[in-house]
């Protein structure tokens, strides 16, 4: 089995790409966008941000995806 990832900038063909490789080699692709999405809604990840880094929480008690974005990329440099 091989595990390959894809990254690239907004527009740089990332989709097609993986709805190629499913098409022609039927591969399981999984999106890690999209389970962040889900991943993000959990209750205790919202608890863990006002804790750690509470600047990501909107005054409304939301997170703030761009701010929290800026702030973990940020980090990984």
């Amino acid at each position: 089995m091989f595990v390959i990832g894809v990254s690239g900038f907004i527009g740089a063909g990332k989709s097609t790409l993986l709805n190629y490789l499913k098409k022609t080699y039927e591969v399981v692709v999984i999106e890690a966008d999209l389970i962040s999405k889900e991943v993000i809604k959990d209750a205790r990840v919202l608890e863990f941000l006002k804790v750690n880094i509470p600047q990501v929480i909107t005054n409304e008690g939301k997170i703030d995806r761009k701010k929290l974005r800026s702030i973990v990329f940020w980090m990984l440099n």
